[in-house]
Formats: C-alpha cells, sequence, structure tokens
C-alpha cells in the first residue's frame, strides 16, 4: 500500500486537494490503494510567548485550533472509505511535513497551492514554495 501525506490547515484550498486525493483514490485496491496521512501543523510561536502564556493555554489554544481546521477534514474522511491516519505537528511547517513525510516513508506530498498566510501568500503560497525545495518525494499541487 503506497503512503500519501496531505498537509491541511482548515483552508478551502486545503479542502480541495484532500477532496481530490479522496475522489482519486476511492474505491482503489491492491497495488493502487493508498493510505492518506493528513496532517495539521500548529506553526512555531516566538519564544518570547511562551514567556507570557502557561503550557496549559498554549495546549489549550492548539486544540481549539485543531478542532477548528479539522473539523471539515474530519468530516471528510468519515464519509470515506480510503484508509487515513490524522496526525498533528507543530513548528515550522514546511519542515514538519517534509519530515512526516520522510518518517511515514510517504511516495508523495497532495497540498493546497494556498493557505492562510498573508494575501494568500501571493502566488503559490510561501509553505508550498519551501515544501517543494525541502521535499525528497514528489509533491502535487492542487489549485
Amino acid at each position: 500500500m503506497r503512503r500519501m501525506l496531505i498537509p491541511v490547515d482548515g483552508s478551502p484550498c486545503s479542502l480541495r486537494a484532500l477532496r481530490h486525493v479522496l475522489e482519486r483514490h476511492a474505491g482503489r485496491g491492491g497495488a493502487d490503494a493508498v493510505e492518506l496521512h493528513v496532517v495539521y501543523v500548529h506553526g512555531a510561536l516566538p519564544q518570547e510567548v511562551s514567556r507570557l502564556v502557561s503550557h496549559d493555554e498554549m495546549a489549550e489554544y492548539r486544540h481549539v485550533e485543531s478542532e477548528r481546521a479539522l473539523k471539515d477534514v474530519k468530516a471528510m474522511l468519515g464519509h470515506s472509505t480510503v484508509p487515513h491516519v490524522l496526525h498533528e505537528g507543530v513548528g515550522p511547517v514546511a519542515e514538519v511535513v517534509t519530515q512526516l513525510a520522510d518518517s511515514l516513508h510517504c511516495e508523495q506530498i497532495a497540498m493546497g497551492t494556498h493557505g492562510r498566510g498573508a494575501l494568500a501568500d501571493l502566488l503559490m503560497g510561501s509553505t508550498a514554495q519551501k515544501v517543494i525545495h525541502l521535499s525528497n518525494v514528489p509533491v502535487l499541487l492542487v489549485k
């Protein structure tokens, strides 16, 4: 079974990427079967924040953000027959995504081209550009 990593952030574009992959792989078995690893990454915060916010407050914030970002993702996955695993990470998004893809031995990363960055990071998105640069596997970008 092949493995594919899909980073999501709750944005419409990341949901389109997930929908595209689910539709493409629904009902496939044998050599064409795929296991999806869906990851939501909490971006790294400046170290100064830890002086102002307690560990418990930060954990609660991350929990609330995860639930918000993963609500639609969980609904989509719940209606799918494609095997999947949800992951969460903390740190620089592109680095966490590519390191997770390597550690899980994924054959591909599929992601949206625009997320929630400043002005949707203009054209392709800075996170997508960084993932392409750092990735050891092919990256499928979904508009």
